[in-house]
């Protein structure tokens, strides 16, 4: 077995919104905020915090969850999708193939939301489906 560096893909907001659009079942958010997940969230969004990526069982036993729903694609996010998301997208995206191997399963497409849930939040001041798309929001959470 040859091992191979793989990174998470960026996904911007207007992709996701397209993404959760056509193909919702295939697609899982992981909002990996702690209490700044009240402010708003992606509707579906599973919140998991990020100290929850830090046992690797608990991050094994994650992807067996998301693959036994039939989830081909996770996108990782915290507020601004520069630590945190990207961290536990990381940690995910390393276990994946590992997990997907022992299970006769293909690793899922693993995305960090570009500018996180503040870019999302920004993004819903113009377009109607994403604030279809967008649960509990308190717009002045987001405001610069």
């Amino acid at each position: 077995m040859s091992l191979t560096f793989r990174t998470a893909k960026q996904i911007r907001p207007a992709e996701l919104k397209t993404l959760l659009q056509q193909e919702a079942h295939n697609v899982q958010v992981v909002d990996v905020r702690d209490t700044d997940f009240s402010g708003g969230h992606i509707k579906g969004a599973l919140n998991r915090p990020v100290d929850l990526f830090e046992d690797i069982d608990d991050v094994d036993q994650f992807i067996k969850t998301l693959a036994s729903q039939g989830k081909q694609k996770v996108v990782f996010h915290c507020m601004l999708s520069q630590v945190r998301g990207p961290m536990c997208a990381q940690r995910f995206l390393s276990r994946a193939p590992v997990v997907a191997e022992s299970e006769g399963t293909s690793p899922p497409e693993v995305y960090v939301l570009q500018g996180g849930f503040k870019g999302w939040a920004q993004a819903i001041a113009g377009d109607a489906e994403l604030q279809q798309l967008t649960e509990e929001f308190v717009s002045y959470d987001y405001d610069d």
